[in-house]
């Protein structure tokens, strides 16, 4: 993935917008599935980290990895503190 691209900016006022998406969709996305507390989940493309950090909060005794391609963005996502967890970056297309 040499040549990809990020589609999503990572300025100052694409953030703002992506976090508010996030606000308003990530309920859906953690209501769908069963979540117990020793669950391992990854999630593919994992942005500011904001549904990967609200999924960890859920699995106290699990990990909750995400894997992002944008350095920018997992900038972003080293605020977030969580003891479940953990970003890396990475391709999709070749996970580490």
């Amino acid at each position: 993935m040499a040549n990809a691209t990020y589609i999503h900016g990572t300025d100052k006022p694409e953030q703002e917008r992506l976090t508010l998406l996030n606000r308003i969709t990530n309920q859906a996305f953690i209501d769908f599935p069963a979540l117990g507390a020793a669950c391992s989940i990854l999630e593919i493309g994992s942005g500011l980290g904001l549904l990967t950090e609200q999924v960890a909060r859920l699995v106290p005794t699990g990990e909750v990895w995400g894997i992002e391609h944008s350095s920018e963005q997992l900038a972003a996502a080293s605020n977030l503190h969580c003891p479940t967890l953990h970003f890396v970056q990475g391709d999709a297309h070749r996970l580490p």
